[in-house]
C-alpha cells in the first residue's frame, strides 16, 4: 500500500461505508427473523449463510406479498 494520504483516505471511507452496510444487513436480518436469530448470533454467520437466509426471507416475502417491492 502506498503512503499517499489521498488513497488512504479513500480506503478508510470505503471501509466505513462497508461497515455501515454490514451492520444494516445484520440488523435487517435479525428484524425479519423475528427472534429466530439474535444480533450476536447473526455476527457469527458466514457471508454465505447470511446470503442464504436473505434469499429465503426474500422468497417468503415475495410469496406472501406478490404485488410489493423488495424490502431488503
Amino acid at each position: 500500500m502506498s503512503n499517499d494520504p489521498e488513497k488512504i483516505g479513500e480506503l478508510l471511507k470505503s471501509m466505513e461505508t462497508n461497515r455501515k452496510l454490514i451492520e444494516t444487513e445484520m440488523a435487517t436480518l435479525v428484524f425479519y427473523m423475528q427472534g429466530g436469530v439474535s444480533y450476536n448470533d447473526a455476527w457469527l454467520l458466514t457471508l454465505q449463510q447470511r446470503k442464504i437466509m436473505h434469499d429465503v426471507i426474500e422468497k417468503h416475502y415475495k410469496a406472501m406479498n406478490p404485488s410489493t417491492k423488495e424490502y431488503m
